[in-house]
């Protein structure tokens, strides 16, 4: 198990950077006035620069992407019930995320901007909550349709 969540982990950096990319472009895109927005432009003023700030942005993107992707595991541990796995998933992601995202700046540090990325990140999680139940769902009533069969 310890190797997969290595594994996982290597492959999830590289899938948050992919990932940090496209959200890149797309805020560019949405507020960019033609132009990139590599950073929030906070973060660039508290390092110092916007090549630091894009630096600290990627190796953070690939921490969060590791977490998330390492996290997974817990869906396999089949002694676990889906209550145990959810909140230590759960736990998993958010002791992750909010740190992240508050130390890149990612939303104002406000009340509501708190309570905005609070907001989003559970409808996130519920979204792919959701995906991975019906897509569990799923798989056990192929399974138990081939049983029949037999």
């Amino acid at each position: 198990m310890k190797k997969q969540i290595i594994l996982r982990g290597i492959l999830g950096a590289l899938g948050g950077i992919l990932i940090g990319q496209i959200v890149l472009i797309i805020i560019s895109l949405c507020l960019g006035n033609g132009e990139v927005q590599p950073v929030p432009p906070a973060l660039a003023e508290q390092v110092g620069s916007e090549l630091t700030a894009y630096i600290l942005q990627t190796l953070a993107v690939m921490l969060y992407g590791s977490v998330w992707a390492a996290a997974s595991i817990v869906w396999e541990i089949d002694g676990w019930s889906l209550t145990r796995q959810t909140i230590v998933h759960g736990l998993c992601y958010s002791l992750s995320a909010l740190p992240i995202a508050w130390l890149m700046h990612w939303f104002p540090h406000t009340w509501t901007g708190f309570l905005g990325y609070i907001g989003g990140f559970v409808v996130l999680y519920a979204s792919m909550w959701l995906a991975q139940y019906l897509g569990m769902k799923r798989r056990i009533k192929v399974l138990n349709a081939q049983l029949e069969k037999r």
